[in-house]
């Protein structure tokens, strides 16, 4: 006969850590449930299983087993299996009996420890709270689980950890065999798991166990079964009527997470609404604040409901390490934003969140004493290195801002010391902020005073459609006054704008005053001297077509000549006429024939040289 050590005593650390020996199904969202038969059913189970949890608890075990003089078990992943599905059914029924009526250990038949000395120990606690190390000091406090980790004729333990996701509640698993473990590692991750349990309805009696009033142990402050489902019909109807089991553990694992009140003494929105600490603690998790007040709260002496409002609402941290106070105040966001108003007049640590994660990007105002475009508008050293990163301007006053003694308000409709610095280059000899989004208002409307990326319009676009960006620069003027310049740069007009930055202001070249007068006439193109057949004034004036096409672009009139005009045999100038210069060389006949283009080009390079004249 199987020899088995039984044990299923939990240490009871804390009153939320008492015993609970249910099962549940019908009222718990995580279970899905199938009848097979008049006793028989079938659970779908999911959780995480830890792994990492189960081999700290065996290296626990056998540092708690050398302590006391027996040797160390080895960790067995068969038997670890084992004990991970031990762990699966224990999330449903807390108790040696497995779910489908047999003891614990028929969960290792047809394995190699079948038939072994074995022994389980089992627990559960909220995961939070319930850490391997404390699972391991509370089974050494109870005498049962004790003998079961010191017993010497065991010589292998596998361990399961679940996690279920809807509580947080962990449930551990020791199983002991006097069968040697087989040497092999244990996997030292976590394993997601849906397991489909067979579970038997006549195996426990559950009204008879949940009956008892010390299952309640530690709970009675923020539960009582009769309030709980008079107060939800819901609950009733899903229990089937008056079932105090299922509705316990319908309070245990989606009650508190709901914010549900399970007892006429304790309001879980009350007790959170009424203390700032718990709040800045807990944030939104339900569960903690029920389990704060049956464990400490009530012995304290603070009040479990009948509270209206909120408390101190304005928190200003999350972490306890960066506070906002100095951008944030509860009140001010609320008030000043419908929106932010009904979705958390009650909720202040949902408001902080909603600042944090959403206000400070979308630059919300959350204080009356710090606006962050006035702060982005005050300081160009910050616009530098943040740019339109609206979050990080509202960050930099908190950790550097306030105490440098920067000023958060007060410059909100202007720029101060506008950028003029783009890529390395400094623009500021041809361009104003100012003057450019006055002068612009298409600008204006699309950037307002965002002062990168007006300059940086300026240079992309405006350099190249000629706007005027400075008072004190014109390009129009600028390529009007210097030949040289407009021979050089033809109708490239960023090109003058860089010009004069780099060189002709330096120069001491004018950069106004010529808008409408071109002083002095290109001649040359593209290297070639054209002045002894060609003079603007000249050529615009036999030429309407010319002058009305391009009027005093003396570039595009001088490419208008050389492109088409000598071809067309135009004349250029009073003192040269192609005909005459073609009719009058015979020798120039015989070689160009009807290519006027060629005469042109004659003369000026051998023709003037050799004393011919064309007129």
């Amino acid at each position: 006969m199987r020899k088995r050590q039984r044990f299923r005593r939990v240490a009871r650390v804390i009153p939320a850590l008492a015993l609970v020996f249910v099962m549940f199904f019908s009222v718990i969202p995580s279970i899905q449930v199938s009848a097979a038969g008049d006793d028989v059913f079938y659970m779908t189970v999911s959780g995480t299983m830890r792994y990492d949890y189960a081999n700290e608890v065996a290296n626990l075990t056998n540092q708690q087993r050398m302590a006391n003089g027996q040797a160390p078990l080895q960790m067995d992943p068969e038997l670890t299996e084992r004990a991970m599905l031990r762990a699966r059914e224990i999330t449903r029924i807390f108790d040696h009996t497995r779910p489908n009526g047999e003891s614990f250990s028929s969960v290792l038949d047809g394995s190699r420890f079948d038939g072994s000395a074995c022994g389980e120990n089992i627990a559960w606690g909220t995961s939070w709270y319930f850490t391997p190390s404390m699972v391991v000091t509370g089974w050494m406090n109870s005498e049962g689980h004790r003998a079961n980790i010191l017993r010497s004729n065991y010589q292998s333990i596998g361990v399961g950890a679940a996690i279920d996701p809807n509580s947080g509640i962990a449930f551990y698993v020791q199983i002991f065999s006097s069968v040697p473990a087989s040497g092999e590692g244990v996997y030292n991750g976590t394993v997601d798991y849906s397991t489909c349990v067979e579970g038997s309805f006549n195996s426990v009696d559950f009204n008879d166990l949940m009956g008892s009033t010390d299952v309640y142990y530690g709970y009675s402050p923020i539960f009582d079964a009769d309030y709980y489902m008079n107060t939800y019909p819901d609950i009733y109807a899903a229990c089937g009527g008056y079932d105090r089991g299922n509705a316990f553990v319908h309070f245990l694992i989606c009650g508190m997470n709901e914010g549900r009140r399970g007892s006429e003494e304790f309001d879980v929105y009350s007790y959170k609404n009424q203390y700032y600490d718990l709040r800045a603690a807990f944030g939104d998790d339900l569960p903690r604040y029920y389990l704060h007040y049956a464990e400490t709260g009530k012995a304290e002496g603070r009040q479990g409901a009948g509270f209206v409002g909120i408390n101190n609402p304005n928190i200003t941290s999350l972490d306890g390490v960066t506070d906002y106070a100095s951008v944030y105040n509860f009140d001010y966001y609320v008030s000043a934003y419908p929106d932010i108003q009904s979705m958390y007049w009650d909720d202040p640590l949902g408001a902080l969140q909603h600042f944090i994660d959403c206000g400070m990007a979308e630059g919300r105002q959350a204080s009356e004493n710090f606006n962050v475009y006035s702060y982005k508008n005050q300081y160009v050293d910050l616009r530098l290195v943040f740019g339109n990163d609206l979050k990080a301007y509202y960050q930099h006053f908190v950790d550097c801002g306030y105490n440098e003694g920067r000023v958060g308000t007060g410059c909100e409709g202007q720029v101060l010391n506008p950028i003029t610095v783009l890529n390395g280059v400094d623009y500021s000899y041809v361009y104003d902020y100012n003057y450019y989004i006055s002068h612009n208002s298409d600008v204006a409307a699309a950037y307002g005073f965002d002062d990168i990326a007006v300059l940086r319009h300026f240079v992309d676009c405006g350099m190249k459609e000629g706007r005027q960006g400075s008072e004190n620069f014109n390009v129009y003027s600028y390529k009007n006054q210097y030949v040289d310049l407009r021979s050089t740069y033809g109708n490239d007009l960023p090109a003058y704008y860089q010009d004069f930055i780099e060189n002709g202001y330096e120069e001491g070249r004018a950069g106004t005053g010529a808008e409408n007068t071109l002083v002095g006439r290109v001649t040359r193109y593209q290297g070639k001297e054209y002045g002894p057949v060609y003079d603007f004034y000249y050529y615009v004036e036999h030429n309407p077509d010319v002058a009305a096409a391009f009027g005093n672009d003396d570039i595009a009139v001088l490419e208008h000549f050389v492109n088409c005009g000598m071809r067309e045999g135009r004349q250029g100038s009073a003192s040269f006429n192609v005909n005459v210069y073609r009719d009058r060389y015979g020798d120039l006949q015989q070689a160009f024939g009807d290519d006027l283009r060629s005469y042109y080009i004659h003369y000026l390079d051998n023709g003037l040289g050799e004393g011919r004249t064309g007129i």
